[in-house]
């Protein structure tokens, strides 16, 4: 290699969620690593997140490897967040209160029903309540809530102050993290990555890196695509923020809107689900039926204060299912594909890359998210 240009230990490119836990496992375990951003810290998919931390409520029998990851990775949360907390001195907001998810007539009951069931299928812990059990505990929502099952060990966690606090985190245990970089280029050599071309502020740099690790959300492709072709694509979602009256208890969660109150006053409010590529536009129908259906459900909204929307692109392949594998090269690996459960799922990732990449196995319950299994375009 070029002794002129820099060598890196390990080089993670992006610094979404799922970016920087894998940054922040590997630097606790002594590793050097540098991270490559494109944008700043937060411009990604999390920062338009509510957070939610729901492996009980999302337990779809259609989904069981899925679910089973989620499950895992919920089970290592709380270390997971004690430990940034500590390190980092900042708070994540996490919650451990649980999610209300709620029917609005016999169609969602319905629904709620098969849910219900699948959890118990996984022997996960629920309440089915009635509409006078609801208001005994959200005595603010709506009188067109008839049912709702109470899943109590979701969470939820203040995914901006959990960027926030990962970056800082990786920073005191000496990783470095470079913003405004985008990665245009990765050169290979004998099936090992030779170096990493980026551009930063109009000029171009080059980093060697004995290992790397491909966590570029939505923008996977524009990425792998010189050395891998997987089948990630980019889903918008946009969430609004408000605020007002801390006067929900639970995460709530309909089948057109979920709601999600945080202790300083903050509602966020989402999220919409669309098959628009890389579209940022911001349109009025959306947030209208956002603040329709939360309204809907609590009508106390009407009175809060407007205070952002945002849109961001989650990373979704073919099959739903993550992407968490080693590359055809033997020192590149990817993680992507999270679609809507980035958050939840980046502890678990970050032990699951981290043993790829020390130990050099792959953990039995990340096999069904190998490389393999996407189908390409």
């Amino acid at each position: 290699m070029n002794s002129e240009i820099p060598t890196e230990e390990i080089v993670i490119i992006g610094a979404g969620v799922i970016g920087l836990s894998i940054a922040y496992e590997l630097s606790r375990q002594g590793l050097s690593v540098t991270v490559l951003e494109k944008e700043k810290v937060g411009a990604g998919a999390v920062w338009a997140s509510a957070g939610m931390l729901a492996p009980i409520s999302e337990a779809k029998s259609e989904e069981s490897e899925l679910v089973d990851f989620a499950l895992y990775s919920h089970s290592i949360y709380r270390e997971f967040i004690e430990s940034i907390e500590k390190i980092s001195g900042l708070n994540c907001g996490f919650n451990d209160t649980g999610t209300l998810l709620i029917a609005m007539g016999k169609d969602d009951e319905g629904e709620l029903e098969h849910l219900h069931e699948a959890q118990r299928s996984k022997g996960l812990s629920s309440a089915w309540l009635s509409q006078k059990e609801i208001f005994e505990i959200e005595p603010n929502l709506s009188g067109w809530v008839t049912s709702a099952l109470l899943a109590e060990n979701d969470y939820q966690v203040n995914s901006r102050a959990l960027l926030i606090a990962l970056a800082k985190s990786i920073i005191k245990l000496g990783g470095n993290i470079i913003e405004e970089a985008e990665v245009k280029t990765i050169i290979k050599f004998d099936e090992k990555l030779k170096s990493i071309k980026y551009i930063s502020r109009d000029q171009e740099f080059y980093l060697q890196s004995k290992q790397v690790v491909i966590c570029s959300g939505a923008w996977t492709n524009s990425i792998s695509n010189s050395l891998f072709e997987v089948d990630i694509r980019p889903v918008k979602g946009q969430s609004i923020r408000l605020n007002g009256p801390n006067m929900l208890k639970h995460v709530i969660r309909t089948s057109d809107v979920y709601l999600v109150s945080r202790s300083n006053g903050e509602l966020v409010v989402g999220g919409t689900v669309e098959e628009k590529g890389f579209d940022n536009s911001i349109q009025a129908g959306s947030i209208m039926d956002l603040l329709r259906n939360a309204w809907k459900v609590f009508p106390n909204i009407y009175e809060y204060e407007f205070r952002e929307s945002t849109i961001g692109f989650r990373p979704a392949a073919l099959n739903n299912l993550p992407l968490i594998s080693q590359t055809n090269l033997d020192n590149t690996f990817v993680a992507t594909g999270h679609f809507r459960h980035g958050i939840l799922l980046a502890p678990g990732t970050a032990w699951a890359i981290s043993e790829m990449l020390i130990k050099g196995i792959t953990p039995d319950i990340v096999k069904p998210f190998g490389l393999e299994k996407h189908k390409v375009f």
